[in-house]
């Protein structure tokens, strides 16, 4: 039976505002497990067979870049994104604006000295037509990693990558850090009183492929990796379920405008049976609601409130 996989994201530097209808929604769900990688476990709760699971990065780079770009065996592409951080004696935080966007000029630059100056580390830098950055490396590296988006006011040594290729892309992150320092790009946006570029973050990484499969599953919003892969074309069986990416946090006009008929949709669908769960994801949560709460006129408890990891 299909499942709901809705994703918002609260911004911290903006006072939430209250989501009537998903806060009695929310009012009979559960917890599942810490989130991590959103899109891996949106994949997973609705079904997605192990062998299937696309990450971010294949899907973006072959989505954008298409057939330019030499697809080597083991190959693994990761999405490179520009930040700025924060050091001092006992942590280096990402604040909030702190994940940058780059112009099309600036990207083609910064790819062009990078694969000069650091061909020796085994990667290379592509910049797509956008402007989005990646990072290929020549062999399979098997590590786990976290978007940068949600770090905003985090301390990023607490999610550093793991697995048995972290200390490549560690290494990797370090040799950027050195070369971005005082680099001419740094130069110009300290001149332009914009923020300089510190690092570049690591993230979405898998291997290379050379289509997408079709993908299983209904996407509504605007995503890396599932706009891409929303893009390969119909799947032959049945839809394993809807993702939405909402374009902005409960209680703000977007999503209400956005979301607030999928949700009434998504409400009725799970009071009739049709649907096995509605899945709410923001931050490193994720809230399930299986069964319809009984609606009474009570006050319910803030929608951020269940989001809340330290609850």
């Amino acid at each position: 039976m299909p499942s709901t996989y809705f994703r918002f994201e609260l911004h911290p530097r903006s006072a939430p505002a209250r989501s009537p209808f998903l806060e009695r929604l929310l009012e009979s769900s559960q917890a599942v497990a810490s989130v991590v990688d959103w899109r891996r476990e949106a994949q997973q709760l609705l079904g997605v067979p192990p062998g299937e699971l696309l990450q971010a990065a294949p899907a973006a780079l072959l989505t954008q870049i298409q057939a330019s770009i030499r697809i080597d065996a083991g190959a693994h592409a990761f999405v490179a994104a520009p930040v700025h951080t924060r050091a001092s004696l006992t942590s280096v935080s990402l604040p909030h604006g702190g994940v940058l966007s780059l112009g099309t000029d600036e990207s083609r630059e910064l790819a062009a000295d990078f694969n000069e100056r650091l061909a020796h580390s085994g990667a290379r830098m592509i910049a797509s037509p956008t402007g989005v950055l990646f990072c290929v490396f020549d062999t399979e590296l098997d590590v786990r990693t976290c978007e940068p988006e949600i770090l905003q006011g985090y301390d990023l040594r607490e999610f550093q990558p793991t697995g048995p290729g972290a200390s490549c892309l560690k290494k990797t992150g370090s040799e950027i850090e050195m070369w971005l320092f005082g680099h001419p790009i740094n130069l110009r946006r300290r001149s332009m009183g914009e923020l300089e570029i510190t690092g570049f973050w690591l993230w979405g990484g898998g291997g290379l492929v050379r289509q997408l499969p079709p993908l299983r599953i209904e996407f509504l919003g605007a995503d890396v990796l599932f706009s891409a892969w929303s893009g390969s074309g119909p799947a032959t069986t049945p839809a394993l379920g809807t993702i939405v990416r909402c374009p902005a946090a409960p209680g703000e006009p977007a999503f209400e405008e956005f979301s607030k008929t999928l949700l009434e949709e998504a409400a009725w669908l799970l009071r009739r049976g049709q649907v096995e769960a509605l899945h709410f994801s923001c931050g490193f949560r994720c809230m399930t609601v299986r069964r319809m709460p009984r609606w009474l006129f009570r006050r319910t408890q803030p929608w951020w409130e269940y989001f809340n990891e330290s609850a």
